[in-house]
């Protein structure tokens, strides 16, 4: 019975759950990964329609996370699986990426 409540107000998510958007946030980058070693490490996934690195405007360094949006969202998909990954010297952290207020 309790099992029974707990899954009915603690439902596990599936892939279907999740939103249908095919642009990804990545986190926990390292600071010296660059364009190029996203692209590398994602490309595999499918086509990449843009990527960015967030950089700090004053020193150019970068915050540590960025966006990158595929053609399809299959192609993003199958990009969560490198979720929790190597990349450098950490493990990157993938999601959806969630809508901004002024994409609304």
């Amino acid at each position: 019975m309790l099992k029974l409540l707990k899954n009915f107000f603690f439902p596990k998510a599936t892939a279907h759950d999740l939103p249908q958007n095919n642009e990804l946030y990545i986190g926990n980058i390292d600071y010296k990964v660059s364009y190029h070693d996203l692209k590398k490490t994602f490309g595999d996934c499918g086509e990449i329609v843009s990527l960015k690195v967030i950089k700090d405007n004053q020193t150019g360094r970068s915050k540590g996370f960025g966006f990158i949006r595929f053609k399809t969202v299959k192609d993003a998909k199958k990009a969560l699986r490198l979720n929790g990954s190597q990349l450098k010297s950490r493990k990157i952290l993938v999601t959806f990426a969630k809508k901004r207020y002024d994409e609304a």
